[in-house]
């Protein structure tokens, strides 16, 4: 007889990636950070070390690279971009941000 084996638990992860594009290769890679209930884009994403926030909330530096001027950036959660107005909307958990540097 053939032994019940159990679901396995979602993952208490998400998935935060950093394209760098042909500008800033270097910068390009994936972190993971802890899921805990109620976590929202920002936090996830400041949960890297990798982005830093300005006084206004808005996304000022990913991987010591300064967004604004010429450099810009698209978040996307789960594949949809997102404003940055809207970096305080709760997560799932195994979700996915990606940050997207580009130059104008």
């Amino acid at each position: 007889m053939p032994v019940p084996v159990p679901l396995p638990e979602p993952t208490s992860f998400v998935a935060v990636t950093v394209e760098g594009g042909f500008g800033f290769p270097n910068i390009s890679g994936t972190s993971y950070v802890t899921f805990y209930p109620g976590m929202t884009l920002r936090q996830a994403l400041f949960a890297t070390g990798r982005v830093q926030f300005g006084p206004n909330g808005f996304i000022v530096s990913v991987a010591g690279i300064p967004v604004g001027g010429p450099i810009g950036l698209t978040v996307r959660y789960n594949g949809r971009v997102i404003p940055q107005t809207l970096l305080d909307l709760p997560i799932t958990p195994g979700s996915t941000i990606t940050l997207s540097l580009f130059y104008f």
